[in-house]
């Protein structure tokens, strides 16, 4: 991660925000949840005893970063067999008994269909007396696809794209992903042999709802709530006649998951990478932290509003020091034509916040993706600090042209106020930092 600055709180908040990407790791968030005593499995404050031969399952962004934190836990020896879901080059890992797939993300491709197929396959040959655990993070809903029998692969390739790119909430796409899907809202968990399953979960979800995070594939389903929220959004236009028809028809048909025993325990979240910046903010020069409430369910525009008069007021009620404002969240930014645009949703937030930047102290703001990819892979995010804001008080017009056509991967190109990073294996949210100092 970098991009450091003459701004010296900036460089401060960088530093900070990186530290804490390494020390919560999602392998080391695993490996601190998870143990054996004896002959029992302890996960937290969970006892898991008599299990018969283990399996392992992983799909989404961290995938892989959680099986080494399993099996340094636990030890490789333990496992019978996994099969692990990644968006990560996966010529590079090599474990024993492990099938490693790359699938893609955020669009599902062929590659997410046999990624699922393979996996489907894999939990239907297990035993009544297996145990299952299974490695859950956000971006799994795109690694791991198999349609409903009533449509074609290349159908649910075109609605899914459809809705990535209408700007609806993340947890409310998967209700649509979900509908079309054999596998997702509990179709792994019905259709796998074993009994048990333990689903370990690193929660990107804005209020952690398990059966939202990868669209659920593993834990018990709620109602099929897909239909309501296309009329909700009024978004029916951007589906056929047929998959409308295959939504609003769709028989869950499934009987066999009443049966199952599933725990799912959360190992992992933006609360982590929170507190731990907050204990170790003082190392980096903060002599205060300031903690926001998550934004989800709102428009990136009245995100940035929002955000600008809660700096305002803080920094209005705060005493002489540096200060850093924390908030999370992820954002949707609806694309008309995803031709032209370039862009990703923290660069849209960034503009945004400079489009109207009145802010007449000492100040950095920048908006990061804890998997490394704001929608572009190279770029995690973008900034901008008080030294750049006559610069853009010069470019006002084409900065609202950037806002307006969702090309404001070209402001920040110009401006050189990306966030560049590589693939992370992390997933837990997206972060806004607000850092200031207060002279008098």
């Amino acid at each position: 991660m970098k991009k450091l600055n003459k701004n010296h709180i900036h460089n401060s908040a960088i530093q900070l925000l990186s530290k804490t990407m390494e020390t919560c790791t999602p392998d080391k968030l695993v490996y601190e949840s998870v143990s054996f005593e004896g002959d029992s499995l302890l996960v937290n404050d969970s006892v898991i005893g008599d299990i018969g031969n283990i399996y392992v399952i992983g799909f989404g962004k961290a995938s892989i970063s959680m099986f080494k934190g399993l099996i340094d836990s636990i030890n490789i020896d333990r496992i019978e067999e996994s099969i692990i879901i990644t968006h990560i080059d996966e010529q590079q890992f090599r474990y024993r008994n492990t099938e490693i797939i790359k699938s893609s993300h955020p669009y599902v491709t062929e590659k997410s269909f046999i990624a699922g197929d393979k996996i489907l396959k894999f939990i239907e040959r297990l035993n009544k007396n297996d145990l299952l655990i299974s490695l859950v993070s956000g971006g799994g809903s795109a690694m791991v696809a198999v349609p409903i029998d009533s449509i074609s692969i290349a159908e649910k390739v075109e609605c899914i794209s459809s809705v990535l790119t209408a700007g609806i909430p993340e947890r409310e796409a998967n209700e649509i992903k979900k509908a079309l899907s054999k596998i997702k809202g509990g179709g792994l968990a019905n259709a796998c042999g074993a009994q048990r399953i333990v689903n370990l979960i690193l929660s990107d979800e804005r209020n952690h709802k398990i059966d939202a995070i990868a669209s659920g594939p593993t834990v018990e389903p709620r109602k099929n709530y897909a239909r309501e929220i296309i009329e909700r959004y009024e978004i029916s236009n951007i589906f056929s006649e047929k998959v409308l028809e295959s939504i609003n028809t769709k028989n869950d048909g499934l009987q066999n998951i009443a049966s199952k025993k599933i725990e799912n325990i959360l190992v992992g979240s933006r609360e982590d990478l929170i507190v731990n910046m907050n204990e170790n903010a003082s190392k980096y020069s903060f002599d205060q932290v300031h903690i926001l409430k998550n934004l989800s369910e709102i428009s990136t525009e009245s995100a940035a509003i929002y955000l600008r008069e809660k700096y305002h007021e803080i920094y209005q009620s705060s005493k002489i020091g540096n200060h850093l404002i924390i908030s999370t969240g992820e954002l949707q930014v609806p694309i008309e034509n995803i031709n032209i645009a370039k862009g990703g949703r923290n660069q849209h937030l960034c503009a945004l916040m400079m489009n109207d930047a009145d802010f007449d102290f000492e100040f950095s703001f920048l908006a990061y993706a804890t998997d490394g990819v704001d929608f572009l892979e190279g770029y995690a995010g973008a900034f901008f600090t008080d030294q750049h804001l006559s610069k853009i008080k010069d470019i006002k017009e084409d900065i609202i042209n950037y806002i307006s056509d969702k090309k404001t991967y070209y402001l920040h190109k110009s401006l050189e106020t990306f966030i560049t990073s590589e693939i992370t294996g992390h997933n837990v949210s997206d972060f806004y930092l607000f850092s200031f100092t207060k002279e008098r």
